[in-house]
Order: C-alpha cells, then sequence, then structure tokens
C-alpha cells in the first residue's frame, strides 16, 4: 500500500535498486558504508500490515510544514514532503534516489557524512548539523539538517527522517542587526556634524593611548579651540558657523593624519590624541603644524574668514596617570593661551598638576575651617592725632595645624576665587561685632570697628541685611560699624556697588575705601559712593620721607579727602619721621607697625585697659 492519492503527487517512490550480494555491502554517501541490513523499503512501500497507523504516520510527512525527507541507510532519499520541494525549489522527482550529500555544498558535505553515519550507526545519539545548500530561485539556503531515527533504542530501522529547518531569515536577521548595532555605534561614537569621532570615543581613545605607554615614549592630548566661534555663530548665524566647523575639521584630519587621532569634545573645541610619541617636541611641531593648516582664509556662505585656533598640550609618560588629569594639564594651557590673545599653543608650567593639588586640599581646609568656627580675629588700632585708639580693623588669620599661623595674604586671594570669601566674611563680621560692642561697654565707650569686605558680598543680594543683622545681634551701634572695600574692587561693577553702598549709608553704617591710589582713582566714583573715609595706600607712605613725589601724592589725597568731606586714614606707618610728616599733612588717623601690629583679641584689651594713649611722643603736640 502507498501512502494515498492525497500524498500521491508529494512523495514520490525511489525503484528499488538490484540486490548485491550479501558479501559486497553497499557503499553509502561519500564512499560511506554503512552497516549490512535487508534492503530498505521506501515509506510509499510499506505493507498493508500497517493498517491506519501508516496512512497517519504518512498524512503528517506529507502535511509537515517544516521541509521533511526520509533517507535509507544508503544516504539517499526516499521520500520528500512539499515544504522540501518548496525550500529547495525543485520537483519530488529530482530529489528522489538523490544522495543527501549531493544537495550539500562542498564544504559541508563532511558534516552531513557524520551526521548520517551515526544515525544508522546507533552507537550514539545524532546531532544536528548545520550545511549550506542551493535552494529555490538561485538563492543560497544555510539550513539546519536535524536527524529522526525510526525505531527504538539501538535498534534502528532501515530509514530516518532528516528535517531541514530554514535559517536563512534568521541568520540574515541577526546579521541585520549586528550591522544595525554596528551603525548604532558609529553613530554613537561619531560627529554627525564632522565625521570625526565624538567625545565619548575621544574619551575611550585617550583612556587607551595613557594606558598603553611604554618605557621612553610619550602620550598625550592637544586640545583645540576654535578662536572667536562664538563671535561668528551669533553674528553670521548658526549655518555659517557649522560649515566653518566643518573646514577646519578637514583641516585638522590633514595636519594630524598619521601622526594622531582627531575627534570633536565640544561645540567649538577638537582633540587630537597621540600615543607613542619619542618626545614631547612631537606635540609642538604636530600644535605648529595644525595652527598653520588651520589659518588658510576661506569663504564661507559669502564671507571671507580667516579662522585660527588656539591649543593647550597635556603630555604623560606614565601609564597610570588619568585621562582626566591629562584633559585638565591640556585645559590649563588652553586657558592661558586664550588670556594672551589665542592663535597659538602651550604647554602646562612644570608642577602644574601638583601645585593645583595643593590648592585644591587648601580650598578643602580652608572650608572645613570656615565651618568649624576655627578662624581667628586679630586686631589693629587706627590712631588719632593725639595718639589715642580710636578704631580698631578686624583683621582674620588661619591657625592652620599643619602650617602654623597663617596672615591674609596666604588665603584670602583663594577665598575670594572660591567663593568661600562671602561665608568667611560674615563670620569675621560676626565675631567682630560682638567683640567691639564688649569692648564700648567696658573698656573704650567709644570705639569704631573697621571691617574689610568683598565686592562678592557687597553684590550678594541681601547682604545689607546681613550686616544690619549682625550689629542687631551684637548690640553695636551702626555709626559705629565701618566698611571698608578696595579701590580695585570697587572699579569692578560700580553701579552694583554704588547701590549697596547707598543702603549701608541709609543704615547708618560708615564708609572707606581702601587701598586708594593703587587702582585708577578718580573723583566720578567717590562723588557716586559718598565714602566717609580714604585710606592712603602704604606704597605711597613708604616713600613719604625719601621721595619729594610721593610726599606731593599723598598731600593732594589728603586734601582730596578733606574736600570732600572724608576722613583721610594712612596705612603702613613704620617710621616716626613718616607719623610727623603725615600729621604735619593734616592726616587724621595713623595705621601701622610703628604703635602695634594685628594682635589677638586678648591682647588688645590688655592694652586698651591699661591707657588708651600710645606713645604719644611719636606725634607733635
Amino acid at each position: 500500500m502507498g501512502m494515498g492519492s492525497r500524498a500521491a503527487s508529494i512523495v514520490a517512490e525511489q525503484p528499488r535498486p538490484a540486490a548485491r550480494s550479501s558479501g559486497a555491502p553497499a557503499e553509502g554517501p561519500e564512499g560511506h558504508v554503512p552497516s549490512a541490513g535487508p534492503a530498505p523499503t521506501p515509506i510509499s512501500a510499506r505493507s498493508p500490515a500497517l493498517g491506519h497507523e501508516q496512512l497517519r504516520f504518512e498524512q503528517l510527512f506529507a502535511r509537515n510544514p517544516a521541509a521533511t525527507a526520509s533517507v535509507d541507510r544508503a544516504g539517499r532519499i526516499t521520500a520528500v514532503n512539499a515544504a522540501m520541494t518548496t525550500l529547495l525549489g525543485r520537483a519530488p522527482s529530482d530529489l528522489v534516489g538523490t544522495p543527501l550529500t549531493a544537495l550539500a555544498h562542498r564544504d559541508s558535505r563532511a558534516a552531513t557524512t557524520e551526521m548520517l553515519f551515526v544515525l544508522f550507526g546507533a552507537e550514539r545519539e545524532p546531532r544536528p548539523v548545520v550545511v549550506r545548500l542551493p535552494g529555490a530561485g538561485g538563492r543560497e539556503v544555510v539550513a539546519r539538517l536535524v536527524p529522526v531515527p525510526l525505531g527504538g533504542g539501538r535498534s534502528r530501522a532501515d530509514e530516518a527522517l532528516v528535517v531541514l529547518e530554514d535559517l536563512t531569515h534568521r541568520i540574515a536577521a541577526r546579521r541585520e542587526r549586528r550591522e544595525l548595532a554596528a551603525r548604532l555605534e558609529e553613530r554613537e561614537l561619531g560627529d554627525a556634524l564632522t565625521g570625526l569621532r565624538n567625545r565619548r570615543a575621544m574619551e575611550a581613545c585617550l583612556r587607551q593611548s595613557v594606558a598603553g605607554v611604554e618605557a621612553g615614549s610619550v602620550a598625550g592630548v592637544l586640545v583645540v579651540d576654535v578662536d572667536r566661534f562664538t563671535m561668528v555663530n551669533d553674528s553670521l548665524g548658526h549655518a555659517t558657523g557649522d560649515e566653518l566647523l566643518r573646514i577646519v575639521a578637514e583641516r585638522l584630519r590633514g595636519a594630524s593624519a598619521g601622526l594622531g587621532v582627531i575627534g570633536r569634545f565640544g561645540s567649538d573645541e577638537f582633540l587630537i590624541v597621540v600615543g607613542g610619541a619619542a618626545s614631547v617636541d612631537e606635540f609642538a611641531g604636530l600644535a605648529r603644524a595644525v595652527l598653520s593648516a588651520v589659518m588658510e582664509p576661506v569663504t564661507v556662505h559669502g564671507y571671507r574668514l580667516t579662522p585660527s585656533v588656539s591649543i593647550g598640550i597635556g603630555t604623560t609618560t606614565d601609564p597610570a596617570c588619568s585621562s582626566q588629569a591629562l584633559l585638565w594639564d591640556a585645559d590649563v594651557a588652553l586657558h592661558r593661551v586664550k588670556q594672551e590673545g589665542g592663535g597659538d599653543f602651550k604647554l602646562p608650567p612644570v608642577g602644574l598638576r601638583k601645585s593645583m593639588a595643593a590648592r585644591l586640599r587648601d580650598e578643602s581646609d580652608l572650608r572645613h575651617a570656615i565651618a568649624a568656627g576655627r578662624l581667628s580675629v586679630h586686631y589693629q588700632p587706627l590712631l588719632g592725632r593725639d595718639g589715642g585708639i580710636v578704631a580698631v580693623e578686624a583683621l582674620v588669620r588661619w591657625p592652620h595645624p599643619e602650617r602654623g599661623m597663617l596672615l591674609p595674604g596666604e588665603f584670602i586671594p583663594l577665598a575670594e576665587e572660591t567663593g568661600l570669601i562671602v561665608p568667611l566674611g560674615n563670620w569675621v563680621l560676626n565675631r567682630a561685632t560682638d567683640q567691639v560692642a564688649a569692648w564700648r561697654q567696658s573698656l573704650a565707650p567709644t570705639l569704631q570697628l573697621c571691617v574689610n569686605v568683598s565686592a562678592k558680598q557687597l553684590m550678594r543680594e541681601g547682604w545689607s541685611a546681613t550686616v544690619t543683622d549682625a550689629l542687631a545681634q551684637s548690640g553695636l551701634a551702626p555709626s559705629a560699624l565701618c566698611l571698608e572695600i578696595t579701590e580695585t574692587a570697587l572699579l569692578r561693577d560700580l553701579s552694583t556697588l554704588a547701590a549697596s553702598y547707598r543702603e549701608l549709608r541709609d543704615a547708618g553704617i560708615r564708609l572707606a575705601i581702601d587701598d586708594f591710589g593703587t587702582g585708577y582713582s578718580s573723583l566720578v566714583y567717590l562723588r557716586d559712593i559718598q565714602a566717609d573715609v580714604l585710606k592712603l595706600d602704604r606704597l605711597f607712605v613708604g616713600g613719604l620721607v625719601c621721595d619729594e613725589r610721593d610726599s606731593a601724592i599723598v598731600q593732594s589725597l589728603i586734601d582730596r579727602a578733606h574736600a570732600l568731606g572724608m576722613k583721610a586714614v594712612a596705612e603702613g606707618v613704620e617710621e616716626v619721621e613718616q607719623a610727623r610728616a603725615l600729621q604735619r599733612m593734616g592726616c587724621d588717623l595713623f595705621q601701622g607697625f610703628l604703635w602695634c601690629q594685628a594682635v589677638s583679641a586678648g591682647e588688645l584689651a590688655s592694652r586698651l585697659g591699661s591707657a588708651n594713649v600710645w606713645q604719644r611722643d611719636f606725634l607733635d603736640p
């Protein structure tokens, strides 16, 4: 009985080959000699005794959506289903009787032969193999051959099934996913505007370059910044700016070809990473080549432009150096170039990283010292014409646990730069107002307080209220407080500071201009500020006796102060002759080491208690 009329067009029968003698076993595919056994019977020629089970098997075989073939012990195809003929694009008559290995490409035949040997040899469980074979429409099919033994245990039937699982679309989809991932990665690591590598890619490149530096070689980076790019972008439009960046990128690519890896790091900033250079001189040579290449004039959207760049260089011979430290070095060098006008390159100063690390430690230490109240306020007296103490100036000191007592010049610039001057100044103000209020009650009822303030404090919104709150909490009268600001700080933003000054004056607080004469002294801001005190810088006081020009300047400044209704204070008085000359010129108050340097609150209190007149003989009666 055959497979039935419904399967007649699907399953083709292979004529039984002539019987061989029992001593000559049939050869399998590619020379394979299968185990001896009776001649196979095609599925379509099974005994009718199988009945219903046989019919159901043949129907399942024919209708199986997976491409399926039956093979005999010789490895020849004995039947195929419709899915098989569709997959391979061949008629059943072309396939039946053909060795299964003959369908596969040559490089897949050995694996197919091995699979068939195991399939009928019953030595071990057969495993699928992946082969390439020609398919319908001339396309190549990549398929997994899944062997399905018939029979049970080690007793295998004379025929078996082989299912062909088409992997072509799956492999193509996997390839597309890989290509898509590669494109996405390229997009993630690439800059769309210039076609160069982007920031992420350059950071990785720099890390690899530094980590791979070998003994005797130098790794490093050039940070290239386009000069005046913001002006081009704002005045000529973003399209012109973008085109200029593309032109600069191409010129950088040409100048650095074969020498380093280039990428775009920011809006108008590029990086060139160099690894394995023989010396730092190679970086300087590359920087010169870049400067020369970029500066060629170009016309962009009708505008004639001559681009230029500034370059900062960071180098290292240490594979343990962090890429961020190297970038920091280059940025510092770039900043120096920008400060000097741009269009050049620089290396960072020797030992800069170490000094900046120390600076960061100092900043951290100062921040904690302010927060913990570990600073100290010292006081230096201001004497009147009769030698009596009229006021004290509060001067902050930092008792550093390792470096000893630090003077203001050693940490105030750091506080100004980092913004710590605001909490520091507020702490000094509160501490000093409390102290002088106590002294006025017990030792010196008319004692005045002078406190230095920063422009950053004056420009802080609500700072006037900070001052009045300090006075209210201490009980010190507003008229007893004089706030001092330097002339150079005053010139930074005169209009803003003048407004803050007026608020303080309206509260009854007196104001002083400190270090007068060191800036661009002007009657304009003296008129607008309406200060109460003019403090003459020690620079002029020091040359008062020996230099007639300094003497003339000091006399004119004192006269100017009096003409504007201000008192004149001389700082840095260290000699008796200076004190007497200032007294003759009409100076109102004197301050300096001739009488006393800044001392602690306890020491000044003892002097206030013993006498309120110091060394009257230094001044003329």
